[in-house]
């Protein structure tokens, strides 16, 4: 998962990790359109303050909001030190809120 600086977005998690029902809020970009549901790198800051590098990733037919989306999140450690492996998570919700798009996090996916 190699992204040049300017293809990385800001968000933030609703909690120190991620578990089925928790949310990542991607950073507003002016209009949904501007968001858009493409596959994006980010750098996910959770809420103990630590922070990794993830990618959303789109299935092949995800050209509206229904489509297929997975999230890979790299590698970290919380703040409390606990180290945290490489997960893929399903994206089970894509909304808009306050011109930021929320993704809740549904089951976690094998990675191969």
């Amino acid at each position: 998962m190699t992204e040049s600086a300017e293809n990385v977005r800001a968000a933030t998690a609703s909690h120190s990790h991620l578990f089925p029902g928790a949310v990542i809020r991607i950073a507003p970009a002016g209009s949904e359109a501007g968001v858009g549901f493409v596959s994006l790198g980010l750098t996910v800051v959770f809420s103990d303050g630590a922070s990794s590098h993830a990618e959303l990733v789109l299935g092949p037919d995800t050209a509206d909001a229904q489509g297929e989306a997975a999230l890979i999140v790299s590698e970290y450690a919380t703040a409390a030190g606990t180290s945290i492996p490489q997960k893929m998570w399903i994206i089970a919700e894509r909304s808009f809120r306050h011109g930021a798009l929320n993704l809740r996090i549904g089951p976690r996916l094998p990675l191969e």
